[in-house]
């Protein structure tokens, strides 16, 4: 490379600046830590906005530095495959994977309270239960949001998990379809 330019702060906050003609990369006997091995150059030291600079000439300056980890560091929950949080028993993997499941049953769930919000009389507007629909889907997702993070405290057993929330919003789902179709009138009779 020609015209190399390293900055640096050191641990006692100094500041090293220093500038070459040219420079290279060499390995050393740790295969994690390699030299680059500066040629013709300078070296400030200091404290900015001081006056006291030291200033050094070299013909070469090797700086070693370690290479970062080439292993990859374990996947997040939400970084794994769904075989694999099946294969896993921690909490948070119990957690991911109930709300994987639980996205599509969501789904579901809101196309059944589509069809009663969607209902409406002849004299009034066609986007009249759009804010109904729109405010239920907000506290569907946001108790699913909730009941996923007790899971991962340890607040609700995993058991229960999100199953509870899904059950709530069915039974309110399949309650607006009965009234709709007047099932508790023919259940009267």
């Amino acid at each position: 490379m020609e015209t190399a330019v390293l900055q640096r702060l050191t641990d006692s906050g100094l500041v090293e600046l220093v500038v070459a003609t040219s420079g290279e990369q060499r390995e050393s006997d740790d295969p994690d830590v390699r030299f680059l091995v500066l040629h013709e150059g300078r070296r400030y030291e200091g404290v900015p906005g001081t006056t006291q600079f030291r200033v050094v000439e070299f013909l070469e300056h090797g700086i070693p530095y370690r290479l970062p980890s080439l292993e990859p560091p374990d996947p997040t929950p939400r970084a794994m495959t769904f075989v694999s949080l099946l294969r896993a028993g921690e909490i948070e993997h119990v957690a991911e994977m109930q709300w994987r499941i639980s996205i599509p049953l969501a789904t579901i769930i809101l196309g059944i309270f589509a069809v009663p919000l969607s209902k409406t009389q002849p004299r009034t507007g066609r986007y009249g239960r759009l804010g109904v629909g729109l405010l239920v889907f907000i506290i569907y997702l946001n108790m699913l949001s909730a009941a996923k993070a007790w899971i991962e405290q340890g607040s609700i057993s995993p058991q229960i998990g999100l199953w509870w929330v899904h059950g709530v919003a069915l039974l309110l789902a399949l309650g607006m379809l009965a009234v709709q179709n007047s099932v508790h009138r023919r259940l009267r009779l």
